[in-house]
C-alpha cells in the first residue's frame, strides 16, 4: 500500500471519527422528540398578542377624503394633500379660492422643495370647471 494511499485512509477514518463523536456531542444538546412536538409554543401570559392598531393614515381612517382628489394636481402629493385637508381645503374649488401665500403657508415645503401654489390654483380652477 503506498504511502498517499494510507494517508488518504487515515485522513476519511479521522474525519468519520470527528464526525460521529461531534453527532453525539450535538444530540446531547437537543431536546428529545416528545417536546418537538406540533403544538403550539408556549407564551407567558405578561405578553400581549393582541395585534397593534393600525396606524391612521394622512387622509382619515376610512381612507375617505370627503372631497375631490387633490393628488390630481401636479406637485401634490399624499403628504401635501393630507396637509391641505387638516387645514379644511378639501375640494378644488376650495384650493382655487386660496391664496398662494397660504397655500405655501399650509403645505410647510422645505426650501428644497420646489412648489408652485400659483399654478396649483391655476390647474384647481381647471379641475373645478371640467
Amino acid at each position: 500500500m503506498g504511502r498517499q494511499r494510507r494517508f488518504s485512509l487515515l485522513a476519511a477514518l479521522g474525519a468519520a471519527l470527528w464526525w460521529l463523536w461531534w453527532r453525539q456531542r450535538c444530540a446531547a444538546r437537543l431536546p428529545r422528540n416528545e417536546e418537538l412536538a406540533c403544538s403550539p409554543p408556549r407564551v407567558p401570559p405578561e405578553i400581549d398578542l393582541t395585534p397593534p392598531e393600525p396606524p391612521v393614515s394622512a387622509v382619515g381612517e376610512t381612507g375617505d377624503t370627503g372631497g375631490d382628489a387633490l393628488e390630481r394636481i401636479r406637485g401634490i402629493g399624499p403628504v401635501f394633500a393630507g396637509r391641505l385637508r387638516a387645514a379644511g381645503i378639501r375640494t378644488f374649488a376650495a384650493l382655487a379660492a386660496q391664496s398662494p401665500e397660504h397655500v405655501r403657508a399650509v403645505v410647510q415645503a422645505q426650501p428644497w422643495q420646489k412648489v408652485d401654489p400659483q399654478a396649483w390654483i391655476a390647474e384647481a380652477h381647471r379641475l373645478m370647471e371640467a
